[in-house]
């Protein structure tokens, strides 16, 4: 619980301890000036107004409330017990003895709780967002501009084309390996950064400072993945080549035979000769 006078009261009162609970988060979130009555607190709580009046009593004689009688008007406006037979500031009615009501307010030990935490919740340093220097935010626009920012399309282009044909001409068979993957996840990353990296161009406000830091910090951290990514990429994309590549001596030609598991991983079938 909050207050250290509150544990023993709810150990003491298990009948009461869930009550207890929500009595004691209540008080640690009220004001120093406010004004506690039971008819408020267990409308507030959703429990029997008694039930808190008996809580709120117990409270007091364990230091943590200050209790006094004071007069609440029909109107609701609270006025000192001394007040007896004058007119109520708001609405004018003369305040009568049945309008006495019991009433709470926090004590000094209650008050000097509340201080300590809030000073310890100042105190604690809070976590700032790291922030993209400049330098690195005009490396990451190089990187999808120009010629080499727009591989993401027509480097796709290239990798998916064969896929492409195969779906759309009848009796092709579609080929997927390792590198099929490797590819899409490769182009997704740099398609998703082409975009944003447009986006925050074309419309620099159209974000708050905080949001677009936070797009900056995702594109960068799917760059990292992406950088290393690309030179395997290209690796593969010349061992596809070279799969590709027959070396011709006069009328006769002879492929190039790499390993079998480099025709598993680019998901191209090995010529006759070197199987």
């Amino acid at each position: 619980m909050f207050f250290s006078e509150s544990e023993p009261l709810a150990n003491a009162n298990p009948d009461s301890q869930e009550l207890l609970v929500a009595l004691d988060l209540l008080l640690s979130q009220s004001a120093p000036s406010t004004l506690l009555l039971p008819r408020r607190v267990s409308s507030q709580l959703d429990a029997s107004r008694t039930q808190v009046a008996a809580l709120l009593e117990l409270l007091t004689n364990a230091g943590l409330l200050c209790s006094q009688d004071m007069l609440e008007c029909e109107c609701g406006v609270l006025a000192p017990e001394d007040e007896l037979g004058e007119r109520c500031s708001s609405c004018d009615d003369v305040l009568v003895d049945s309008m006495c009501q019991r009433v709470y307010r926090l004590s000094e030990s209650a008050q000097s709780q509340i201080g300590a935490a809030s000073e310890v919740s100042n105190d604690t340093p809070q976590p700032t967002p790291s922030h993209l220097s400049g330098d690195k935010k005009n490396a990451l626009q190089v990187a999808y501009s120009g010629i080499w920012g727009s591989k993401v399309i027509w480097l796709a282009v290239f990798t998916f084309a064969p896929l492409v044909i195969g779906l759309k001409v009848p009796g092709l068979r579609i080929h997927v390996g390792l590198a099929t993957l490797l590819y899409a996840s490769y182009h997704a990353l740099g398609a998703m950064n082409w975009l944003r990296l447009r986006q925050l161009r074309q419309a620099p406000d159209a974000h708050s400072p905080g949001e677009t830091e936070l797009l900056w910090q995702n594109i960068s951290k799917r760059h990292r993945i992406a950088k290393p990514l690309s030179y395997t990429v290209l690796a593969l994309l010349l061992l596809t080549v070279v799969a590709k590549i027959d070396l011709n001596f006069g009328s006769s030609s002879r492929p190039i035979c790499l390993p079998n598991v480099a025709y598993t991983l680019i998901a191209v079938s090995p010529p006759a000769s070197c199987r």
